[in-house]
């Protein structure tokens, strides 16, 4: 009876992904083929969850044949990624492994995964490193015309901040997946009552200011790099360092009004500030000194404050 609820429950996953890819196929034309590999790494998980790292391994085989029968070429592409970001999530949880080293394993598996793909994989489809850095410099150099400001920086030194942008870009997409995957894990998993995964709330996350302290001084920076121009080296770090501040700043930024908006509006208001980013160019410092006052300490005591408050 046991092994019939496994290969039923497993049937009914492998169902919703051919199904999905099948209407993602004939009638979507694969407008979401590059999403597939996170709800392969979804099925993986939640049937780990439910039954054992054994069980889901043979999953993995339906899994890959299904993408090779209907899946375009992105979802080709990722689907060992899928799989084996899947299976370590999996075991992470059967083994009980610590939320951070459960997180940062993810992390690894994900980002090693885009940067492999992208400097080996993606070539042999015609899409190489060289090509994508050039189109973001002609790019950027359109727009630096339309404004007036192409001369203030050499050509080469524009082609080095757009490798830099894209080895960044590479590195956040893989975060971005691994922390999806996870969040929709801990969703999933506690919906259909398999297992529940602790998350830590954004009111308890705890940072030091002294990295607060440090982004701010790295996004300061930025405003005098061009002072580093005649050290190509030198320029090239401070502007990779300053970048990773700023978004470092803009992550903090964005954790305080999602509690500002909880806990003193009583709304969510993060779609109101990203509209806000798309259509007021200094709304992106405003969140940047956010996210500094609420790292270094004055802005979370006064969501503290208003927090005991009510």
């Amino acid at each position: 009876m046991n092994s019939t609820r496994k290969l039923t429950y497993g049937a009914m996953l492998l169902a919703l992904l051919g199904a999905f890819m099948l209407i993602d196929r004939y009638l979507l034309a694969l407008y979401f083929d590059e999403f597939v590999f996170l709800l392969q790494a979804l099925i993986i998980i939640i049937y780990a969850a439910k039954y054992t790292f054994k069980d889901s391994v043979w999953l993995c085989i339906g899994i890959a044949a299904l993408t090779f029968l209907f899946g375009g070429t992105t979802s080709w592409v990722y689907c060992p990624l899928a799989i084996i970001g899947g299976l370590a999530y999996s075991y992470g949880l059967l083994k009980d492994w610590e939320r951070k080293k459960l997180l940062l394993v993810t992390f690894v598996i994900f980002i090693a995964g885009e940067l492999l793909l992208t400097i080996l994989i993606m070539p042999l489809f015609g899409i190489t490193i060289e090509q994508s850095i050039q189109e973001l410099q002609v790019s950027m150099e359109t727009i630096f015309a339309n404004t007036g400001t192409l001369g203030l920086i050499s050509s080469d030194m524009l082609k080095n901040l757009m490798t830099i942008s894209f080895g960044l870009a590479i590195v956040l997409t893989g975060g971005m997946e691994a922390m999806l995957i996870h969040l929709s894990a801990v969703i999933l998993l506690k919906r259909f009552r398999i297992r529940e995964i602790k998350v830590t709330p954004l009111n308890e996350l705890k940072i030091s200011p002294l990295y607060s302290y440090l982004a701010i001084f790295g996004v300061i920076l930025m405003f005098f790099q061009d002072r580093f121009a005649d050290n190509r080296l030198l320029f090239l770090t401070v502007t990779t360092f300053s970048l990773c501040c700023a978004i470092f700043l803009l992550v903090l930024g964005f954790i305080f009004v999602s509690l500002y908006g909880r806990i003193v509006l009583r709304r969510n208001i993060v779609f109101l500030v990203v509209i806000m980013l798309l259509f007021l160019p200094g709304a992106m410092y405003i969140l940047i000194l956010l996210g500094f006052l609420y790292g270094s300490g004055p802005l979370r005591d006064y969501l503290e404050t208003k927090r005991g408050a009510l």
